[in-house]
């Protein structure tokens, strides 16, 4: 598909992503597409370890208190945004690697780009999980509520990797 072939919502789909997600004009010039997907997935990975780093420190807060029943449900959390910024790192480099390699229309890279920004939507509902968390330590009361929503998020959010993971090698063929 050439641009010029591009329906009105496919472009402000393509503007609308494109001011969203860092870099993301870069995966349509096929020699930038790596550094491109890099620096998306560096962003992603940034904000992720930024929420970690937050749980992290209500965790030791929790210790330092002896509120270890609290600390074990914060640690839940912690252990399952940690496999999920693993899991993000490993299918990042297999997939910069790929994506240098293929060709892709218009049309993939679209339903590509969409797969990026419900990644970026999630860290965004992952941030405001751990404000939950953070807002019930401190007035006081458990966070196991907070801590069982913050890990449904980050479960939808490894399902959609590993959804858009497969998507992506299915792309081009």
């Amino acid at each position: 598909m050439k641009s010029t072939d591009r329906s009105p919502e496919t472009t402000s789909d393509l503007d609308l992503l494109s001011r969203r997600i860092p870099a993301f004009r870069g995966y349509a010039n096929k020699p930038g597409r790596r550094e491109s997907a890099e620096a998306l997935q560096a962003h992603l990975l940034d904000a992720l370890t930024a929420q970690r780093n937050r749980l992290a420190h209500l965790e030791m807060k929790l210790s330092a208190g002896k509120k270890l029943a609290a600390t074990a449900q914060v640690d839940r959390a912690l252990t399952r945004i940690q496999l999920f910024v693993e899991d993000l790192r490993s299918i990042t480099f297999a997939q910069g690697l790929w994506l240098e390699a293929v060709a892709l229309p218009g049309d993939d890279l679209l339903y590509l780009y969409h797969g990026e920004a419900a990644l970026f939507a999630g860290v965004d509902a992952v941030s405001r999980g751990v404000d939950e968390i953070a807002r019930a330590l401190d007035a006081g009361e458990p966070p196991a509520a907070g801590v069982g929503d913050l890990v449904d998020v980050i479960e939808i959010l490894t399902e959609r990797l590993a959804r858009r993971h497969q998507a992506a090698r299915n792309l081009g063929k």
